[in-house]
């Protein structure tokens, strides 16, 4: 059996124990990622993203805690943001590669990490 990169089926749950809203969010959304409500990406300089290739800034380690920038508004409108399916600029790098073809950090989170939605 071979791994299919653009399968989108999460790994560590069965499908029949998706509601149908979630099913559509980890599989048929092409916005919807799960790594703002299980991953934040800390840089040297203190910048937080929600993930290591987001263009988006969502806080500052040295001045605010991580539990602060958790629940600050930037997080907290990008899970919005997700909720509804609309697009953010700070994800668009996943958005392009999706679009040429390619699978994304976007896709391999939700199918790693969808267990936890």
């Amino acid at each position: 059996m071979t791994y299919n990169w653009n399968d989108r089926t999460p790994h560590h749950i069965k499908i029949e124990h998706l509601t149908p809203r979630e099913k559509y969010k980890l599989i048929d959304s092409d916005v919807f990622c799960i790594l703002p409500w299980v991953h934040l990406s800390l840089e040297p300089n203190g910048k937080v993203l929600p993930c290591c290739v987001s263009k988006g800034p969502v806080g500052n380690s040295k001045k605010n805690s991580l539990k602060e920038i958790w629940n600050d508004a930037p997080m907290l409108e990008l899970r919005k943001a997700m909720l509804e399916d609309r697009p953010t600029a700070g994800c668009k790098d996943c958005y392009e590669q999706e679009s040429a073809g390619f699978t994304s950090l976007r896709n391999g989170c939700n199918k790693t990490y969808g267990h936890h939605i």
